[in-house]
């Protein structure tokens, strides 16, 4: 559900435009720029959840850890991403003009794009081949879920 960072703000279009004095066509690309860093972020984040990784132990027969040693990577990714994703949140709120606003937005989704690539990867280690298909689909319908419940979350904020 961490999409719904993209389209929490639609409720709040008319306070945004006239804290920023925007045009609605301006306060349109509110929900655009952080679906670019949820474009662009997957790009950056995923070579480094694949190579940023402790040295693997030695390998010992027997030993699982020797066989999944990306797993700590893909955490540090995760937690990087979130602290991010909070920070941009943080500066999101206390922006002053829309320039900064826009910015935190970006960084917003760019912080947890992990979850699109990165959270597959792990439902893929996770699991066996043949549950994959539904686990991977459930994972999808929560990343879709969040823009659906993303406007109505932002509703019940708005009020």
């Amino acid at each position: 559900m961490f999409t719904y960072v993209t389209t929490n703000t639609v409720p709040s279009f008319p306070q945004l435009q006239e804290k920023f004095a925007i045009s609605y066509s301006q306060v349109n690309w509110t929900v655009a720029i952080p679906a670019l860093g949820l474009a662009v972020g997957p790009l950056f984040w995923s070579s480094l959840a694949d190579s940023w990784s402790p040295p693997p132990p030695l390998y010992q027969q027997g030993d699982l850890t020797s066989v999944y040693p990306l797993v700590y990577g893909r955490r540090i990714i995760f937690l990087t991403g979130t602290f991010i994703a909070f920070a941009a949140t943080l500066g999101a709120g206390g922006a002053n003009n829309y320039e900064g606003y826009m910015a935190a937005r970006f960084f917003q989704g760019f912080g947890v794009s992990p979850g699109s690539t990165v959270g597959m990867a792990v439902v893929m280690d996770l699991y066996f081949e043949y549950e994959r298909g539904q686990k991977l689909g459930l994972w999808v319908l929560a990343i879709d879920t969040g823009l659906l419940v993303g406007p109505i979350i932002g509703g019940f904020i708005d009020l």
